[in-house]
């Protein structure tokens, strides 16, 4: 035996939240709604699928509530009237915000002091 010791270090690290964020949107897009009912003693019944999940496979009960128009029950204030971006591909995007209703384009111009010094 000698009188070295020998040092084993594992390390785990959390993956890159941009590839947890891009799994977990594709998961998302292809989760399966799914019911339960006392009828089949207490198994789970999948809606509008070919197949039982899997087990990395997301389920839900209930689908996402509209949240184009207000729903007071809810107390969402829907997207009527908001301003989006024409150009953008995201979130605040025209086609996300507008939810098919249409928009108008318009130009808006501000003038405003920054108090700069030469």
């Amino acid at each position: 035996m000698s009188g070295s010791c020998n040092l084993k270090t594992c390390w785990k690290a959390t993956p890159d939240f941009r590839e947890v964020g891009v799994i977990l949107k594709e998961r998302f897009d292809y989760a399966t709604q799914i019911k339960v009912s006392n009828d089949n003693y207490g198994r789970l019944e999948t809606i509008y699928a070919n197949r039982p999940p899997f087990a990395t496979d997301l389920v839900y009960f209930d689908r996402s509530p509209d949240f184009c128009d207000r729903n007071r029950e809810l107390e969402t204030p829907g997207t009527r009237g908001r301003i989006c971006n024409k150009t953008s591909t995201g979130p605040d995007s025209c086609a996300a915000l507008c939810c098919g209703r249409g928009f108008n384009i318009f130009r808006q111009t501000r003038v405003e002091r920054c108090n700069c010094k030469f």
